[in-house]
């Protein structure tokens, strides 16, 4: 991959077109696991960044 493509996500794969930074996946987590998540129960919440592992290769760009 070239120099700095993370901060070039296309939308099909991150719709803020970037990726999250260790810091905003860490302050989500430890909003969940903390009681101010209490009135939310029954949902799934997804953090991680699984296209950019092989969901979505049909999609991905020649020059990424």
């Amino acid at each position: 991959l070239p120099k700095g493509w993370q901060f070039h996500v296309p939308a099909d794969f991150a719709p803020t077109g970037r990726l999250l930074t260790p810091e905003e996946v860490a302050a989500h987590v430890v909003f969940w696991l903390s009681d101010e998540s209490a009135p939310a129960n029954g949902v799934v919440y997804e953090l991680e960044q699984y296209s950019l592992y092989g969901r979505n290769t049909a999609k991905m760009p020649e020059e990424m």
